[in-house]
């Protein structure tokens, strides 16, 4: 690519639960990082292949959309990819 523009990511690797949080494999859920089709998130995440509101039903409230930090290099960082597993239950922001 020309210019002052650096090249497109085509991919960008994100954390994920693999399974069930009720199984557990040595008392840790199973978790992965997969790549997904990379693109410009809003605050949300808010995208073209993804739209999150973030809305409880059970105690009917919103929750505030999460901000994605950008590394250096355009890509977005995951500020997920090394949280212990209670923080993935428990935060929210973690879909």
């Amino acid at each position: 690519m020309s210019g002052t523009k650096e090249a497109i990511l085509r991919r960008q690797p994100f954390r994920i639960i693999a399974q069930d949080p009720a199984v557990r494999i040595n008392g840790r859920i199973l978790t992965a990082q997969v790549d997904v089709p990379a693109e410009e998130l809003a605050a949300g995440p808010w995208g073209h292949r993804v739209q999150v509101i973030d809305y409880d039903a059970s105690t009917q409230k919103f929750y505030r959309p999460l901000n994605y930090q950008k590394a250096k290099n355009g890509s977005i960082q995951d500020p997920f990819a090394d949280v212990d597993d209670e923080t993935l239950l428990g935060d929210p922001r973690f879909h």
